[in-house]
């Protein structure tokens, strides 16, 4: 029996270790033809071997540093990681035919070997130095991203210094000392609390300079204490102190204005308003001072009654979306008929940087002396209807501008029912073949073109079924010619014998 279990233990043992070798033989395998290819100097470097098939990594060798990490896991990767310390590699290895060596170029003791094959590129990444390959590159990568960092700090444009916590400058790079030594003692700025970050604007006023200098001031607490970055934004502050003056100016220049001003920037926010849009629209200074935007103060125009009511909201809103756009265009103005009486003209005007502006005028006194004038005019054209006398009144241009009904009975001829106006001669060639007296006819046309003021002529006919005829002439102010004729009938007084 024990010989038995003996010769069961020597089978495992021998199985384990025909195992082993074979395990060990396919391991070996790999890397077969680094033993043969490798330059005879490495063989007492460090060395760190990859090895690739068709861009792939498919086993690595003393790479325990980036075991978790993907810089390798392709050929592309890797050459982007190596790139820094060994910038001649090729984009693509298959294009390699023979063996490559490369130096890094800030170390000679450390090489890269590029070993290619038919199905495979052996990567092989050596130093003579007593460290682990991988571990000096990532070092010496470190180190220079340190260095790029610190020159690229150094030489920033913009102003960046560190604090300590009690809030001394204990680094700064070259803007921050040009500028702030220039520009006098370094500012007392407000540290935020840690993990915060703060914004401050300060001003520095150089030596030299008529003018100040601006920054924005960012600062981020961190746990060995705060780091500061500056932004010029003089030409922003600038801008900002212009934009302020000239709205001041409009409101000083618009202040006294009787029409009502609005102005919406390129958001349609209100951004300008006068005294006279409160007076007008009755809208309350809380109210516009917040800035509403355009459909908030056309609702609170709507809810004052000072807009005309639509018939639902939906029309309202499409109302105001119409108005905006015939603003855009320069094209909207409207004349609003407000309850009590009162009458707005609504202007909209686009202006420069996509803003909007509205007028309000009031225009109820100009409406109701418009109705005033209106209603006179239809008085003095009934009164003169009911005249028996006939009546026509010349334009400078010598056609008959107006004309009663007597006229128009008279001579015969209607001219608002004429295509083309009636001039004075033809006029008067119609009077005179209705009642023929061409010396009175002559005589009323030579007192038309006669430079007087005014004139009266009496004929009297032969006929003596006819009475007689007189003309009255008047010349207006305003250039124009009253003609009145007048013929006595016993059996009318406008109709001729």
């Amino acid at each position: 029996m024990t010989s038995d279990f003996l010769n069961w233990i020597m089978t495992i043992s021998t199985a384990f270790a025909g195992t082993g070798a074979a395990l060990w033989f396919i391991s070996r395998l790999k890397f077969s033809d680094r033993s043969n290819t490798v330059p005879q100097d490495t063989h007492s470097r460090q060395v760190s071997t990859l090895l690739y098939r068709d861009g792939a990594l498919i086993d690595m060798e003393n790479c325990g540093a980036l075991s978790d990490r993907n810089v390798a896991d392709t050929w592309c990767a890797l050459r982007v990681w190596l790139a820094p310390r060994f910038p001649d590699l090729p984009e693509d290895y298959a294009k390699l035919e023979t063996p490559m060596t490369a130096q890094a170029n800030d170390d000679e003791k450390t090489q890269l070997h590029l070993r290619p094959s038919p199905d495979h590129l052996q990567v092989m990444l050596s130093t003579s130095r007593p460290a682990d390959p991988i571990e000096l590159h990532e070092s010496a990568l470190r180190k220079r991203e340190s260095t790029a960092l610190s020159s690229m700090t150094m030489q920033c444009p913009y102003p960046v210094w560190h604090l300590d916590k009690a809030g001394d400058v204990t680094w700064r790079n070259n803007a921050s000392t040009t500028f702030f030594n220039r520009g006098g003692a370094q500012h007392t700025l407000a540290l935020p609390k840690p993990g915060q970050t703060a914004v401050e604007r300060i001003m520095l006023n150089l030596p030299g300079d008529a003018s100040n200098i601006w920054f924005d001031v960012r600062i981020l607490a961190q746990e060995g204490g705060f780091h500061c970055y500056a932004t010029e934004i003089t030409d922003a502050v600038r801008a900002e102190s212009a934009r302020s003056e000239f709205i001041q100016t409009l409101t000083k220049t618009f202040a006294t204005l009787p029409i009502g001003l609005a102005v919406f920037d390129h958001t349609r926010k209100l951004v300008l308003f006068n005294p006279a849009l409160t007076d007008l629209t009755r809208l309350p200074v809380d109210v516009l001072s917040v800035m509403p935007d355009l459909m908030s103060f056309f609702d609170h125009l709507r809810d004052r009654q000072v807009m005309p009511e639509p018939r639902d909201y939906g029309t309202w809103r499409h109302q105001i979306q119409d108005i905006l756009s015939s603003a855009e265009n320069g094209l909207y103005q409207e004349t609003w008929a407000l309850p009590f009486n009162i009458t707005y003209r609504v202007t909209g005007r686009p202006h420069p940087d996509g803003a909007v502006a509205f007028l309000f005028e009031d225009i109820s006194a100009d409406i109701v002396l418009s109705q005033r004038f209106q209603s006179e005019l239809a008085r003095r054209d009934a009164m003169i209807e009911t005249m028996d006398e006939a009546v026509m009144m010349l334009a400078p241009d010598d056609t008959i501008s107006f004309s009663n009904a007597a006229f128009r009975k008279m001579f015969a001829v209607d001219p608002d029912s004429r295509a083309v106006e009636i001039r004075l001669e033809d006029a008067l060639r119609m009077g005179q073949s209705r009642l023929p007296h061409n010396e009175f006819w002559s005589d009323l046309r030579q007192m038309i073109r006669s430079g007087d003021r005014q004139g009266h002529i009496f004929h009297q006919t032969n006929s003596p079924s006819a009475g007689p005829l007189s003309a009255r002439f008047l010349r207006l102010p305003d250039g124009t010619r009253l003609v009145i004729v007048t013929h006595v009938n016993q059996n009318s007084p406008t109709e001729p014998a």
